[in-house]
């Protein structure tokens, strides 16, 4: 969301010469990558939520740690980290008092040079909104299971 924006400005103020691109902007942070994840989650979780009847819960770290966010769907949880430059997500599963945490997927972020992100799982890449829209559907999917 605010990612496109900002993507689209960049690209908008480059200019194509010499079958290269040539941008007035700062070379991609891969820190960003995280940030802007996190706040497109964020606006996304928003919007679910409006028109949701069950709500997902955005649960807040009890201290500041590498987790950019988790989300709680009835008993599963999600959790997104940032952990040596990759993307962990995983979830949070409660049965009988009893807690089991599965990894679902490790990203590698890339950042191309107008600052819009792909994460890499082997060969394969997804846009920040197909990262997240994975996520939503996995909770919820996981929940009614």
């Amino acid at each position: 969301m605010q990612s496109n924006e900002l993507w689209l400005k960049h690209l908008a103020k480059s200019r194509f010469r010499n079958g290269r691109w040539e941008t007035e902007h700062s070379p991609p942070n891969l820190q960003n990558a995280f940030e802007s994840l996190r706040d497109d989650l964020l606006e996304m979780l928003e919007i679910f939520n409006h028109h949701a009847p069950n709500k997902v819960k955005l649960l807040q770290p009890s201290s500041p740690c590498k987790t950019l966010v988790t989300l709680m769907y009835a008993t599963v949880q999600m959790r997104f980290v940032q952990n040596d430059g990759f993307l962990d997500i995983s979830m949070i599963l409660t049965k009988d008092f009893q807690t089991k945490e599965l990894p679902i997927a490790r990203l590698k972020p890339r950042v191309d040079q107008f600052g819009s992100t792909n994460w890499l799982r082997g060969s394969i890449e997804l846009s920040t909104d197909q990262v997240i829209k994975n996520a939503f559907v996995t909770l919820i999917e996981t929940s009614q299971a």
